[in-house]
């Protein structure tokens, strides 16, 4: 019951709640490309909890990734 609780308050509260405040603070087209993300952020999780090596493919769409959210950013924020 704790890991179902851990679960509701981490991604489900916090998650949103920090979404919510970016709409606020950014514009939407940042916030929607960022999230994006995280798949980013569950396979570097992967790789530090669970041992699990990801594969070169997996590697390469995610700095794909990272590189478009930047280049999202930065052309908006001008």
């Amino acid at each position: 019951w704790l890991l179902f609780a851990g679960l509701a308050v981490g991604p489900g509260l916090l998650g949103h709640t920090v979404l919510n405040w970016a709409l606020a603070h950014l514009e939407s087209s940042v916030v929607s490309v960022s999230l994006l993300g995280e798949p980013v952020g569950a396979t570097l999780l992967a790789a530090a909890l669970l041992s699990e090596t990801p594969t070169p493919a997996t590697v390469a769409g995610g700095c794909v990734v990272l590189v478009g959210i930047y280049v999202t950013a930065t052309a908006n924020s001008s």
